[in-house]
């Protein structure tokens, strides 16, 4: 199956798309979109379906968006594609790819123009698109497109909606939106972590710096007491000289020893400092330390998962090729079972060759409208909007000449399953010829009322038997 991939966003500056195509005034548009964390857009063109996924990142106005194109086919499971869209963004910020953590926890882009990663790109996108290929079972074939819908009308849910309301609704409208709150719980206990960390790793260099400023402060202390000591031994010096210094120096004496209790208070001050900054940084070692285990369980982590992708990846191959075989054996019970039909048939067609004198090739529907004007033509799609009667037109042949008895059956949908009888209705057609080919037409209704949406089926009979069944869909 084709996938086109397209990345694209607001990452640090203005929008960028890669690649850089008809796409780009669509997937810009749906900035104005943007109402939550996440969203998934689905907009149909024709045959084109485009699934877009959104994500809002840190940083007001900043985005990231992944748009995928498939042509022919719908996408039936879409909680499995956001899953898809969601692991491939979260393993890009985890290995760096385009986006990554910064020290705060918050997730940011390590690029502004995204055709600088166009090497880089081919390898995502490529991964991207096997990932979505190898769920087969989430593909179905895209029904005609509902022209009673604008191509401009758009549908809004909620992520909590049910699945299947929300794929019924890609099929009728052009545009819709499906937002969710919550951009990704498997990030968020990382980033926490992260965030936490850098925070206790400032606490821990704000109180480095104090400590380094007390213990600056007791220098100077500690120099200033030496200084006074200075000072009081040449007071003493000078004491002897009267007996006026003796009293200063009996003064001077008393105030050193106030100052030598303050220096011994300031020397277990600057102990204790030192035991502050040893303790300081201690807790900064193990913070680092703690730091770098979490930088080695997320390499772990990277590795375990890329294991796990890898063991899944040979699941999936293997479960490939169990389909592949299964298929294989499908295919020849459904052409054995072809070939029984086809010699019933050929034994059913050769006993009403012996018994039946009239044989139809081939039978054409159509539909007709109340007042009996064409509502859907000969080998066209049927709908059942004013559909109110079907037109058969039938080829055959006569094995001999004169009037006969021809039955015509329709059945239709009943509660959308099991089939009834709308009408019968017998007439005599005269063949004038034996061997003769002629071409006839019915018009067969269920009492006047429009018909339903369903399948159908119309049967030509003589002597009742089966001449010739159509079976058709009214859409």
């Amino acid at each position: 199956m084709n996938i086109s991939v397209y990345l694209f966003g607001k990452l640090t500056g203005s929008y960028t798309q890669y690649p850089d195509d008809y796409t780009h005034t669509l997937l810009e548009g749906y900035e104005n979109k943007i109402k939550s964390p996440s969203q998934l857009i689905i907009h149909r063109n024709n045959d084109l379906m485009y699934y877009t996924y959104i994500r809002q990142l840190s940083e007001h106005g900043k985005y990231i968006g992944i748009c995928s194109v498939v042509n022919g086919v719908i996408i039936n499971d879409l909680k499995q594609l956001q899953k898809i869209y969601d692991e491939n963004i979260n393993n890009w910020v985890v290995n760096g790819d385009i986006l990554e953590f910064n020290d705060n926890g918050d997730i940011i882009s390590n690029v502004d123009k995204l055709y600088k990663i166009s090497s880089e790109f081919k390898r995502l996108s490529k991964s991207l698109a096997k990932q979505i290929s190898d769920n087969g079972t989430i593909f179905s074939k895209l029904p005609p497109v509902n022209f009673s819908t604008s191509n401009t009308e758009e549908k809004q849910f909620s992520n909590e909606t049910d699945n299947s309301v929300i794929v019924n609704a890609t099929k009728d409208y052009a545009n819709v939106f499906v937002y969710s709150d919550n951009a990704s719980v498997a990030l968020a206990g990382y980033a926490s972590k992260l965030r936490k960390l850098n925070q206790e790793n400032i606490a821990l260099k704000e109180e480095n710096a104090r400590v380094n400023r007390l213990k600056k402060r007791t220098t100077i202390v500690s120099v200033l007491s030496i200084i006074l000591l200075i000072g009081f031994i040449l007071v003493i010096v000078l004491a002897n000289r009267s007996s006026e210094q003796q009293r200063q120096i009996d003064a001077l004496e008393k105030t050193n020893a106030k100052q030598e209790i303050y220096i011994r208070e300031l020397q277990r001050d600057s102990t204790t400092l030192e035991t502050q900054l040893y303790n300081t940084h201690q807790s900064l070692n193990y913070a680092n330390s703690h730091i770098a285990n979490l930088q080695k369980d997320s390499t772990n982590l990277t590795k375990h998962n890329q294991e796990l992708q890898n063991d899944l990846y040979s699941q999936k191959q293997l479960t490939n090729t169990y389909r592949q075989e299964s298929e294989r054996k499908q295919r020849t019970i459904e052409e054995n079972n072809k070939t029984i039909t086809n010699l019933q048939t050929q034994l059913r067609n050769a006993q009403q060759t012996q018994t039946v004198p009239i044989t139809i090739s081939s039978i054409q529907i159509a539909s007709t409208k109340k007042n009996g004007g064409i509502a859907n033509d000969f080998g066209k799609y049927l709908y059942s909007s004013d559909s109110y009667y079907i037109w058969i037109k039938f080829t055959g042949k006569a094995a001999s000449y004169g009037s006969k008895n021809i039955t015509f059956k329709l059945y239709g949908p009943n509660n959308y399953s099991n089939q009834t009888l709308y009408s019968t209705h017998s007439e005599y057609i005269t063949f004038y010829t034996c061997e003769s080919t002629f071409s006839a037409s019915k018009v067969l209704g269920k009492d006047g009322n429009k018909l339903p949406k369903g399948n159908y089926k119309v049967e030509i009979l003589y002597d009742n038997k089966i001449l010739k069944s159509q079976s058709f869909t009214l859409y």
